[in-house]
């Protein structure tokens, strides 16, 4: 999942990588907002006193998960088996499903 970002990072020529160890906070956070819910993604890094929560910003910083956010692809478009399917959406996803079916 992560060498396939970087794949899109590299195309704008961008330096920062992302790695596995950037990936597995980035999940930990994603996967706790969809416990505490909040209005918008800016939300869970709010320095507001009713809005605070420190589990986001000592985890990692918002400009970090926007920015792994913005290149999280799980397939390469170049490589996609079947390109005359239109339809086939979820030929993206299809790999994430085997690893975690197999797990």
């Amino acid at each position: 999942m992560y060498t396939t970002s970087n794949t899109y990072t590299d195309k704008l020529d961008l330096v920062v990588d992302i790695t596995l160890l950037d990936m597995m906070p980035f999940n930990a956070l994603a996967l706790q907002m969809g416990h505490e819910l909040k209005d918008t993604i800016h939300a869970y890094w709010s320095r507001f006193r009713q809005l605070h929560t420190p589990f986001y910003t000592e985890t990692m910083t918002q400009d970090r998960f926007l920015h792994i956010l913005h290149f999280l692809h799980f397939a390469d478009n170049s490589q996609r088996p079947d390109k005359g399917k239109e339809n086939d959406r979820p030929w993206k996803l299809r790999t994430l499903f085997v690893t975690l079916t197999k797990a």
